[in-house]
């Protein structure tokens, strides 16, 4: 998912007779740095893995939570706790959290804080409600994804993960039963009547393991937080509500970071200007799981230099750089750990029983050029499988998976989506917005 867009590919699924359990990450790994060398193309790329430890998470790419007859691969999942801004000792161990570098923001599921510390009203108690600009009422958010949203409430934590901790944090609870899912019908904060909000009303609430594929989402994309426009008022697609028995869009009205969800990374006390991906490579045939590591911070350790790494400058409001294929510029491109597949338009057969997801007879072998607004360029060589093939076969880590951009993002063929295939067997550094890093002005994208 993007959260500049107010759409994004998170882990969507292709249904096929097959269904996925569940894969998590654990907060630290004690296994040694690897050394990785793959050829793509013409190129050798050595690729050095950190090992886990105090600015570093285990990531597993393992099955993932999905109905039944549903694959749902590549799914990055760490293990985030948060504790009560006011009782460091009262916390939430939450396993299969999601690894989203194309959005910002912690949000996590009612069911996954209720099974962690027995019950609503103890979360509720632990994590104070955030209330909406000038009134008592709980504040809420509807987060909208390629396939679904996440509406929920706005709370207060601290988030540790690895042992980076964001103290007093805005996080979001997925089916909050305190704030309430809009309705068709809303009345705006000035009193007119508005329908359609943002779609809040009309698709289905991500509020399960199943429908989220995870427990909570970790968003450390390149935004300070979620709704760069919420600051100037400017909430044309409603996003944030006042809430009682029912919910009020807040469009025109300004929200502070007292308010807002925001990137947890950038509230880390030292390595907090970005994060890196280090996931290896996979074969063509995909496999049944992966590790690798999500390192906080860009050149603030030892383990998280930026190298030789080829910098892309993004834009600074999108999050965008563009993409050159088959003739034509992709604008609004991104790297984007959250979607399971590559999304781009092209000329590539579709499968029967999933639409979405490309279906070749034969692997295709396709190249692409990326360009950040700075003018660096790269280029990446990369394979389309048959998607059917790929999840039928028992595995849930592929580097080859991919679909158009047509049915989850309103047939934007300006957009090239590089979904998780595109972080095995690189490391890609992510950047947040405002952040310096070795004369590099964020947000960028590195590999």
């Amino acid at each position: 998912m993007h959260s500049y867009k107010l759409w994004g590919a998170l882990a969507v699924c292709a249904v096929l007779a097959a269904c996925g359990g569940g894969g998590g990450g654990g907060e630290t790994a004690s296994t040694p740095t690897q050394q990785n060398t793959t050829v793509q193309g013409s190129t050798t790329i050595t690729q050095v893995i950190a090992s886990a430890g105090a600015n570093a998470a285990t990531i597993t790419v393992a099955a993932a939570p999905a109905p039944t007859n549903v694959v749902v691969a590549n799914v990055p999942m760490v293990t985030v706790k948060i504790c009560a801004p006011s009782n460091p000792s009262q916390c939430a161990t939450i396993n299969n959290v999601q690894v989203d570098t194309g959005s910002s923001g912690f949000r996590v599921l009612r069911s996954a804080l209720d099974s962690a510390m027995g019950s609503t009203a103890t979360w509720q108690a632990a994590f104070p409600q955030v209330t909406a600009p000038s009134s008592a009422n709980a504040l809420g958010e509807c987060m909208t994804f390629a396939d679904g949203i996440a509406f929920g409430g706005i709370h207060k934590a601290s988030l540790t993960v690895a042992n980076e901790t964001a103290s007093n944090l805005n996080i979001e609870v997925i089916d909050d039963p305190a704030t309430p899912k809009p309705t068709t019908t809303q009345t705006n904060a000035d009193g007119t009547i508005q329908t359609a909000l943002n779609n809040c009303e009309n698709l289905a609430n991500q509020n399960t393991p199943q429908l989220l594929h995870a427990n909570g989402v970790l968003g450390v994309g390149t935004a300070v937080d979620d709704c760069y426009y919420c600051h100037s008022g400017h909430n044309a697609t409603p996003m944030y509500y006042s809430c009682t028995t029912s919910c009020t869009n807040l469009a025109g009205t300004a929200l502070t970071s007292t308010q807002l969800v925001a990137n947890p990374v950038t509230l880390f006390p030292v390595d907090n200007n970005g994060v890196i991906v280090e996931l290896p490579a996979v074969p063509a045939t995909g496999s049944a799981s992966v590790t690798g590591v999500l390192v906080f911070g860009i050149g603030t350790q030892a383990n998280n230099a930026l190298g030789s790494a080829q910098v892309l400058q993004a834009d600074s409001i999108s999050g965008n750089i563009t993409t050159a294929f088959q003739g034509n510029s992709l604008t609004n491109s991104f790297f984007d750990s959250g979607s399971n597949s590559l999304f781009f338009p092209a000329s590539i057969a579709t499968c029967a029983d999933a639409t979405s997801f490309y279906c070749p007879t034969s692997t295709q072998s396709l190249s692409a050029m990326v360009e950040g607004v700075n003018g660096t360029n790269a280029t990446i060589n990369f394979t389309v499988a048959n998607t059917d093939t790929l999840t039928n076969s028992g595995n849930f880590a592929f580097n080859n998976q991919a679909g158009t951009t047509g049915a989850y993002f309103g047939g934007s063929g300006g957009t090239f989506d590089w979904g998780l295939p595109a972080f095995f067997g690189r490391n890609v550094y992510t950047a947040v917005t405002g952040s310096t890093t070795s004369g590099h002005p964020g947000p960028f994208y590195a590999f």
